[in-house]
């Protein structure tokens, strides 16, 4: 079996990569359902996630604006999924759409 490269980080920096990576994404999508042409606070956004407290500005965010950030997150995630299956197809780091 091939040894998955692992250019020389360590478990621990690896952890360390990865949460910072998901906190980026949750901090991106709490970002993101803030800003729009309407503005709603941080302790809106709050009480509607965690203690469903629905006012006109949250049903903003549960209608519209989660929908879009989550079928980005969907979406985005599988590309960089078919990204890597083509790849590690082409044996080739640097392949793109275009070789095919």
């Amino acid at each position: 079996m091939n040894k998955v490269e692992t250019y020389g980080l360590s478990d621990k920096k690896k952890i360390y990569m990865i949460l910072s990576i998901v906190f980026i994404l949750v901090l991106a999508v709490l970002i993101s359902l803030r800003i729009g042409s309407i503005e709603i606070s941080f302790m809106e956004l709050v009480e509607g996630i965690f203690l469903k407290k629905e006012s006109d500005s949250f049903l903003i965010i549960k209608d519209l604006r989660l929908p879009r950030v989550l079928a980005a997150v969907i979406i985005g995630g599988n590309l960089a999924v078919s990204g890597i299956l083509l790849q590690t197809t082409m044996k080739n780091p640097l392949a793109d759409p275009g070789i095919v």
